[in-house]
């Protein structure tokens, strides 16, 4: 079982790792609400899918659309 020091470092760890996700998370949200709706057309060379289809598989578009 974890001490109260071990403890305390991987809170302060897991803290660290949740305030950089978020900021990555915002970054990209950023990112996203600039494209215009041929931006989200746009197909990927990959996968062959649109932007618009891309992000939604990832959920980003969809929070960032709709997110009040």
């Amino acid at each position: 079982m974890p001490n109260d020091t071990e403890r305390t470092s991987m809170g302060a760890k897991t803290e660290a790792l949740a305030r950089q996700f978020q900021g990555k998370a915002r970054g990209a949200l950023a990112t996203l609400e600039k494209l215009g709706d041929t931006d989200w057309k746009k197909v990927t060379a990959a996968e062959k899918w649109t932007e618009g289809a891309a992000e939604e598989r990832n959920g980003v578009h969809r929070r960032a659309t709709h997110d009040g």
